[in-house]
């Protein structure tokens, strides 16, 4: 412990538990749990076009998930809660 650490004194800290190299991970979609499959609205054409793929989910954290299948290196998704297009293919982002 440094000297300069006193008792009463209050700091912040990071605790890792773990750590993976070479993971393809985005911020945590609303809904998606770790280690399940699910879908995903992918952007397409510059964002004019999202269409609905098939993803598999890997580990995650409070904010972020791995993506293990159905995307790439590149690819931006909508985040945000889609549970109203449940059953849609595609839609036209605004």
């Amino acid at each position: 412990m440094p000297t300069s650490i006193k008792a009463g004194i209050q700091v912040d800290g990071l605790i890792e538990v773990g750590r993976r190299d070479d993971v393809l991970y985005v911020g945590r979609p609303v809904h998606s749990k770790a280690e399940s499959a699910g879908t995903i609205f992918k952007l397409e054409d510059e964002g004019r076009m999202a269409t609905r793929v098939r993803v598999k989910f890997g580990q995650s954290s409070e904010k972020t998930i791995e993506f293990v299948e159905g995307l790439k290196v590149g690819d931006r998704v909508i985040l945000s809660d889609m549970g109203d297009y449940e059953g849609v293919a595609m839609i036209r982002p605004n």
